[in-house]
């Protein structure tokens, strides 16, 4: 096996000693100790300079995390306005028309008494208002169950003694949803009976 000679070159970077300077047996000893000193802080350096890459780490993580959370709240804001002008543009172009089923509405309820080949014609006029709005989204609020203050409004009431306080007599204006929004309340008379 060869050997293969170590060469220190810290000893030939450093000053030489002076040759006056006599030469003790305990001098080597003391070398290994320099190393040894000379060592140590520059591996408290690299701790110090790991500990601070550490914290800055940290800090940009943070920093991500903020802004990923902030961009996550923007883009759900955006949406909601979004949302928020697709409806309302969506409720000026339907409001419009609506008024031309309040309308038909009328004239089928004027219709009770007119002969069944006019009434006929006129439901189905009505039927096919109703489909062309469900085919833009929109469907008429039910009002055969009790008053609903979400999606009716009371126009007025009166006693019926025959029906349960809260029933609705009857619907003056239809009311409409759009997707899960309320385009327009259904305008009802409700009963409201006095305590006996």
């Amino acid at each position: 096996m060869t050997r293969i000679p170590i060469i220190d070159k810290r000893s030939a970077s450093r000053p030489e000693a002076p040759t006056t300077a006599p030469t003790t047996a305990a001098e080597p000893a003391a070398a290994p100790a320099a190393d040894q000193t000379g060592a140590a802080p520059a591996e408290e350096a690299r701790d110090r300079r790991l500990v601070a890459v550490e914290a800055e780490r940290d800090e940009w993580r943070e920093r991500a995390l903020r802004l990923a959370a902030e961009l996550d709240n923007l883009r759900k804001l955006v949406d909601q306005r979004v949302d928020n002008e697709v409806f309302r543009r969506e409720q000026e172009r339907l409001t419009r028309w609506l008024e031309l089923g309040d309308v038909l509405d009328r004239a089928l309820r004027q219709a009770a008494t007119a002969t069944p080949e006019w009434r006929r014609g006129l439901e189905d006029v009505v039927r096919t208002f109703d489909e062309l709005l469900t085919r833009a989204g929109a469907v008429r609020i039910d009002t055969t169950g009790p008053f609903d203050p979400a999606v009716h409004e009371a126009l007025a009431v009166v006693p019926d003694p025959t029906r349960e306080n809260g029933a609705i007599a009857a619907v003056e204006r239809a009311g409409w949803m759009l997707g899960d929004r309320l385009l327009r309340a259904a305008g009802v008379v409700v009963v409201r009976n006095r305590p006996a």
